[in-house]
């Protein structure tokens, strides 16, 4: 009997530990997830976008958790329905009509309608005509759109509701508080077309630097923060996650051809100087891989197809033997930027081993335009030709000079066209592409996802579907 009696406290022991991890694993609601990021956004209005790539990405991200968007992307970058159930387009590619999700709620509780979608789009897009009627929505553009669904589901045209001073949305979470530079506080849609996300709220903190950022996820303070390659494997010595977004970011040089010092042998000997490997596999920790093009391989296909720059034996020879007025150059970049400083850094040793000075200069505007530009661009999850587009817009932006006269490949533009045009900036050295750098967030051990990625196709959080394990420490 006393046998039988302590086999029963077995099973129930065991049937109580094991319901208890069911449990544990399950989501519940509640709580808020504090996020810390070294950006600061002035607005929620999609209009107000950011002309720096980084701030840009950054503020695609948080949109994300307010507003919706017609289509979204998987993680393989193809359409999904999103706001828009179904659509088609017409044979030229001009008209494209859409069939929009029914009985959707905007923030403040009312139905979204289709006038409103329309009229957002028109903000966003002034050369599209956008008429809605009842469930229906159509989009015509005055030439072909082609891949107007990858154009849909970028951030600049979530569907934004003007409401007074603010703007609504119909996505899982609602601006309560929005303080410029500082912080922003979301709570949750509770009549989210999606279902009320688990989470409570979400607060944003924002100017935060790599070093609060990291020191507030390993005491507790904060939930997700934005991370340094240099600092992934103390997190995952201490037990955080850390979470790599895709695409990645395009570390590269871009010379400006019109400075006296600037000439071709000078920039093909910069372009060879630069240790690559080194730079991937020390200084960044291999989170990043050594760029051949502009575009990397998973999205282009084609990046193969570029020779590796590296030689620094003839850099030497190309670098020493070019005129004194040639070695000489300035090197500017954005300091606030730990990873370009780093990096900065290691190009400056490079360049001079090669015979060439590199100064380092602060990016400040109205400065005197240096000779050669350190920059960041975060790729957008897309089609080649719209990343293409994106990647020259912030190098014409940079330095106008370094890009050729044609224009970027249209869109809908093939591979071979794309190619073309890359190689005819990569192949003068006047924008040199570096590394691809992975975009890396860390992820305190209480934060959990119900399913899906963490991070979306869309390159956005899926804190829609993130719960907490249990209380803050």
């Amino acid at each position: 009997m006393k046998r039988s009696w302590s086999g029963w406290l077995a099973f129930v022991s065991l049937t109580v530990v094991t319901l208890s991890g069911v449990l544990a694993a399950r989501p519940r609601y509640g709580g808020m997830v504090r996020v810390e990021l070294q950006s600061t956004l002035r607005t929620a209005d999609p209009a107000d976008w950011p002309a720096d790539a980084t701030q840009a990405a950054v503020k695609a991200q948080v949109l994300r958790l307010i507003f919706d968007t017609l289509v979204g992307l998987d993680q393989a970058g193809r359409a999904q329905p999103r706001l828009a159930t179904s659509w088609h387009a017409d044979p030229s590619g001009r008209r494209w009509e859409f069939r929009l999700r029914p009985a959707v709620r905007l923030h403040d509780g009312s139905q979204l309608d289709a006038g409103q979608v329309a009229a957002a789009l028109h903000r966003a897009n002034p050369a599209w005509s956008v008429t809605g009627d009842g469930g229906n929505l159509a989009v015509e553009s005055p030439s072909p759109v082609p891949d107007l669904l990858w154009e849909l589901a970028d951030a600049r045209n979530v569907i934004a509701v003007p409401a007074g001073p603010a703007v609504l949305g119909t996505g899982p979470f609602r601006v309560e508080r929005w303080e410029a530079g500082r912080q922003i506080l979301l709570r949750a849609h509770d009549l989210c077309w999606e279902g009320r996300p688990f989470l409570d709220a979400v607060q944003i903190d924002l100017g935060r630097t790599a070093r609060d950022q990291l020191a507030d996820l390993e005491l507790g303070h904060a939930d997700i923060v934005s991370v340094l390659p240099q600092d992934v494997r103390r997190l995952s010595q201490r037990g955080l996650r850390v979470v790599t977004a895709t695409p990645p970011d395009l570390i590269a040089l871009v010379v400006d051809p019109s400075q006296p010092a600037a000439s071709d042998d000078a920039r093909r000997a910069l372009a060879m100087s630069v240790d690559r490997e080194s730079i991937c596999s020390v200084l960044l920790q291999r989170q990043a891989e050594p760029a051949r093009a502009l575009l990397p391989q998973s999205s282009s296909g084609y990046a193969f197809l570029f020779a590796r720059e590296e030689d620094r034996a003839q850099a030497r020879s190309m670098g020493r033997s070019l005129p004194i007025g040639s070695r000489t150059w300035a090197l500017q970049f954005d300091t606030a930027d730990p990873v370009l400083q780093a990096v900065a850094e290691r190009i400056v040793v490079d360049a001079r081993d090669a015979g060439l000075t590199l100064s380092l200069a602060a990016q400040r505007a109205g400065a005197v335009a240096p000779a050669v530009r350190l920059l960041r661009v975060p790729l957008s999850p897309d089609t080649p030709d719209r990343v293409m587009a994106r990647v020259a817009g912030v190098v014409r932006l940079a330095v106008p000079a370094a890009l050729p006269d044609e224009p970027v490949p249209s869109s809908g533009a093939g591979l071979e066209a794309l190619y073309r045009y890359e190689q005819s900036i990569v192949g003068r050295h006047t924008v040199v592409p570096l590394v691809h750098l992975s975009r890396l967030f860390g992820v305190s051990a209480r934060v959990a996802s119900w399913h899906g990625p963490f991070v979306l196709g869309s390159g956005g959080w899926n804190l829609a579907d993130a719960w907490l394990r249990g209380d803050r420490p």
